[in-house]
């Protein structure tokens, strides 16, 4: 063992010194009343047991005297539980245990893509629509109901291209449609221009009966030019140059440039629109 070691004593019991008390007198009792009440004999009876009685006492109360007991003294501090950093603590879960299944909510953030719609998107919707075949019934009743008019009918002649137009990748014969209205009111298009100059005259002409214009307002709305739109050539020109039908493109050009229709919206007008049309011709050509 080591030198540092230390014999302490454990705590004696208190009933230890009132036995030994005890066992002394009950020996002094037996002694007294062998002498005082009995012969030589009971004397070294009694004294005899009181005797063995002291010397078996004595025995069991060396029996319960304390044992020296060996301890190393204590030279540290008290071991104090380890401490684990909570970002390495790993719980370690119960196989025996259901504990069940727990997921975790994760926020999402929905994603928004960012689309642009062009102008070629736009006419592929509208092409992929179903033909409109209410409207057409619409326009055609109204073109009968306008017979005999040359203006309103050059007016529902319009709308009938603008609406066969609409509707020209989803077949030719929208396509044909909207040439053959252009074509018509090509054809009328002097009449409808006489109608709407006359109306012009007569409207005038009320307004000064009705003291609306006076004698130099009516001269001067007199002399003004009346002006009759006219899509179809430009509309006739734009699909026969998508066609390569480029010497049908080229006439309607020239046709209107005659009757004096040469701004067409552009910048130089249907004799900028056939140059540009000759030019293209003379490039396919070589190639």
């Amino acid at each position: 063992m080591s030198d540092n070691k230390k014999k302490t004593q454990a705590p004696q019991s208190e009933n230890n010194g009132n036995g030994t008390l005890v066992g002394a007198l009950f020996c002094l009792i037996f002694m007294f009343y062998g002498f005082k009440n009995f012969n030589f004999f009971s004397i070294v009876l009694f004294g005899g047991i009181t005797i063995y009685l002291f010397s078996k006492w004595s025995k069991i109360k060396k029996s319960y005297r304390p044992k020296n007991i060996e301890t190393e003294p204590s030279t540290s501090t008290p071991q104090q539980e380890p401490v684990v950093a909570d970002a390495a603590y790993e719980p370690v879960a119960d196989e025996s245990i259901d504990y069940g299944v727990i997921e975790e909510k994760k926020e999402t953030t929905p994603i928004v893509k960012e689309t642009t719609q062009t102008q070629e998107d736009v006419n592929q919707k509208e092409n992929e629509q179903e033909f409109d075949y209410e409207t057409e019934r619409e326009l055609l009743q109204e073109l009968l109901d306008c017979a005999g008019d040359p203006l309103l009918t050059h007016y529902r002649y319009v709308d009938l291209q603008e609406f066969y137009y609409k509707f020209r990748d989803l077949s030719p014969i929208y396509v044909n449609s909207c040439i053959d209205y252009c074509v018509r009111d090509i054809e009328i298009y002097n009449d409808a221009y006489n109608e709407i100059v006359k109306r012009h005259a007569e409207q005038i002409e009320d307004m000064r009966q009705n003291g609306d214009l006076t004698d130099r307002e009516y001269e001067k709305r007199k002399k003004e030019e009346v002006k009759l739109p006219i899509p179809s050539f430009k509309r006739l020109a734009i699909i026969f140059e998508k066609m390569k039908q480029y010497d049908s493109a080229i006439e309607i050009c020239d046709l209107a440039i005659k009757n004096g229709f040469n701004d067409d919206g552009t910048k130089y007008g249907f004799k900028g629109r056939k140059k540009r049309i000759l030019a293209k011709m003379k490039k396919e050509n070589k190639e």
